[in-house]
């Protein structure tokens, strides 16, 4: 296959979205690691680090990639939705072997093709190829040490074990997390400088060498091969939350805690105590005005600070919730952890789910009617979403929570800030692809309807996280 093509004749991309929607595209430009495809439909809502499942590549009558791909880059031009995803080197169809082809030379060219994508690897630098071969180095003598450190921990009496392992992980963790940090902020620095046109081809090579030695940390695994079809799933999201040491062995923990103590993770425990705040004083304020507090979380996942909400805050009984997501199996799980919070601590907190796609919500926003105030808002949030979808949906999906608002509510949106420390390291080793806005970018997607004075954009300690707020009038 000739990489360098960069126009497929008689050509196209079937797949199936993560909520189940076939699509069928036409191939714009293919390589060995990336592909680029249009797809004739403006309302498709897709987002990224999606997982397009059963992904063919067609090129005449003949499938040459059968797998799966993830969405890593979306260009909304109005009337088409440009699309690039990765691609997985295993899913290739290069090789039919039928006993004719040993002997009329196809093997011999199978093998000519197969060395001029091996060559590829020759376009990997010299600095990047020395800083995965230090990671190698230091995960590979790493787990060495820590498989003998757990050899003495078993050799404890049972009822030790586990109480040893977790005092071992901690302390262990203590210098491993700095260590690790250092190797990283080198990547990142070599990795923001290589040309677009060849990150695939280094994506690929840093899988290739890391994966063996961090697949085994169970934040890492969920992050890349992403079970339910897209990042940030609810159990991602938990683990984030929980900040424990997870893993099969003790190595495994230790990895595992990196990855959990790293910048963005601490952008999203800090990103709960923000929302529970906000949940307080908008709760306060509709309960001092004689109603219950009104809430609408738009994809909801575990909806953790609800939760959270629920243990520390009396005013959560006076509190209404509207959670809404796409996904079942995240709605049920929230549905049961958040009715146990509730018994748990005592709350009387109605608690109401939805289960509707973003791509629904805006389809059907042409029908909305005028709502009646007790339909209406206090506070709409939406924290999470935005990182995956194109300025269009976030700023169509911004005029329709700012309509639900009632009059004096508090309209909440988040997203991840360029300067995101491990942006290269999601990317580039869990296949996980952000949208990043600035804070003037966020400020961008106020709706058009509301006033300048009334917007507030700010950022969490860490500065990975940037919040919008926007309060519409109380005469709105």
């Amino acid at each position: 296959m000739d990489s360098s093509k960069t126009e497929i004749k008689d050509s196209m991309v079937v797949c199936q979205t993560s909520q189940g929607v076939e699509l069928r595209a036409s191939l714009v430009r293919l390589t060995r690691f990336s592909v680029v495809f249009e797809v004739y439909n403006p309302a498709s809502v897709l987002r990224l680090s999606e997982v397009l499942s059963e992904f063919r590549i067609i090129v005449q009558d003949r499938t040459l990639y059968s797998g799966r791909a993830v969405i890593r880059s979306l260009i909304n031009s109005g009337l088409t939705l440009v699309c690039e995803v990765s691609l997985e080197e295993a899913a290739w169809m290069d090789v039919e072997f039928t006993p004719g082809k040993s002997s009329n030379g196809e093997l011999a060219k199978g093998f000519g093709d197969f060395m001029n994508e091996w060559q590829k690897l020759y376009k990997v630098g010299a600095d990047y190829k020395l800083i995965i071969a230090d990671m190698q180095s230091f995960f590979m003598d790493l787990r060495l040490w820590l498989d003998q450190v757990e050899l003495t921990i078993r050799s404890a009496p049972s009822g030790d074990r586990g109480q040893l392992e977790q005092h071992a992980a901690d302390e262990v963790a203590k210098p491993v997390v700095p260590s690790v940090n250092d190797l990283f902020e080198k990547f990142e620095s070599i990795a923001a400088s290589l040309p677009e046109e060849l990150q695939p081809a280094h994506r690929s090579y840093m899988r290739r060498q890391l994966h063996p030695w961090i697949m085994c940390a169970p934040f890492a695994h969920r992050a890349f091969f992403k079970p339910l079809g897209y990042a940030g799933d609810y159990e991602l999201v938990n683990m984030m939350a929980r900040n424990l040491h997870e893993g099969g062995s003790l190595f495994a923990k230790v990895v595992n805690t990196w990855f959990l103590r790293q910048p963005p993770a601490q952008a999203h425990r800090n990103r709960l105590r923000y929302l529970v705040e906000k949940m307080t004083i908008e709760a306060a304020r509709a309960n001092a005005a004689g109603h219950e507090a009104r809430i609408f979380n738009v994809a909801c996942g575990p909806a953790q600070e609800v939760g959270i909400f629920m243990a520390e805050q009396v005013v959560s009984s006076r509190s209404k919730f509207t959670l809404l997501d796409f996904n079942e199996e995240t709605l049920q799980y929230t549905q049961s952890t958040l009715n146990e919070a509730r018994s748990r601590h005592g709350r009387s907190t109605q608690l109401n789910y939805v289960k509707k796609s973003v791509h629904h919500m805006l389809k059907e926003s042409g029908r909305t009617i005028e709502r009646a105030y007790q339909n209406q808002y206090d506070c709409v949030y939406c924290a999470g979403l935005f990182d995956y979808l194109s300025e269009q949906v976030c700023q169509r999906l911004m005029t329709l929570m700012y309509d639900w608002l009632a009059p004096g509510g508090l309209l909440v949106a988040t997203n991840v800030e360029p300067s995101n420390p491990l942006r290269y390291g999601m990317e580039h080793l869990l296949d996980w692809h952000l949208i990043y806005r600035t804070g003037p970018q966020m400020r961008n997607l106020k709706p058009s309807q509301a006033d300048p004075d009334s917007v507030l954009v700010h950022a969490d300690e860490t500065g990975v996280n940037v919040f919008l707020e926007v309060r519409k009038p109380k005469n709105g």
